[in-house]
């Protein structure tokens, strides 16, 4: 997850300058950083956030793993987005009423800080975790079927803000219930 982290970071913040933007070298591990490594980390830590979810659901109450995940995910999240509109007020472009609650607590529509909903797409993802794993044991295909329409089709209905997280997060899921086992160039591996 710290690699998924770091490498999605980095395809928000650009940590180096713009004086390096005319190498071709810079251009060419840019493009590994930003567009290759950086664009399936969120895909990817997706699918390790379904994978991880489904064993701590195992182990612990819903409403705790609910409090937990609240407080590792959803106070960073309303944190820095509060930080933002406080920063957009100092601006004179602070959002004003429902626009400010979304904007902090991005409830029906993206928070200050976009790349940050991500979080609570996660967190909104933990919240139906028992449904999808209801759903992932007695009947997977109608859960596929789904996850594959909302991933296409924008249903407009606020489960989760970038729908290709919930199929991915379902397809950690199913990871974590149906255990796939293979071998790869002589190791055997469970996934």
């Amino acid at each position: 997850r710290v690699f998924c982290i770091f490498f999605m970071s980095y395809v928000h913040l650009h940590f180096f300058g713009l004086d390096l933007y005319g190498s071709e070298l810079y251009m060419a591990v840019r493009t590994i950083l930003v567009d290759v490594l950086g664009r399936s980390s969120v895909p990817l830590l997706s699918i390790i956030s379904g994978f991880l979810a489904w064993g701590v659901f195992q182990k612990k109450r819903n409403s705790d793993v609910f409090k937990d995940r609240a407080r590792k995910i959803l106070v960073p999240m309303i944190v820095w987005n509060s930080i933002g509109a406080f920063l957009l007020f100092l601006k004179s472009e602070a959002p004003q009423g429902v626009e400010l609650i979304n904007g902090v607590f991005a409830l029906a529509g993206p928070g200050v800080y976009t790349h940050l909903d991500f979080l609570r797409d996660i967190y909104v993802m933990t919240l139906i975790t028992p449904f999808l794993v209801f759903f992932a044991k007695r009947m997977p295909l109608l859960l596929a079927g789904f996850s594959i329409l909302l991933c296409f089709y924008n249903f407009d209905i606020y489960i989760v803000f970038r729908n290709q997280i919930f199929i991915f997060y379902v397809v950690g899921v199913f990871f974590a219930l149906y255990r796939v086992e293979f071998v790869v160039g002589g190791i055997f591996v469970v996934v």
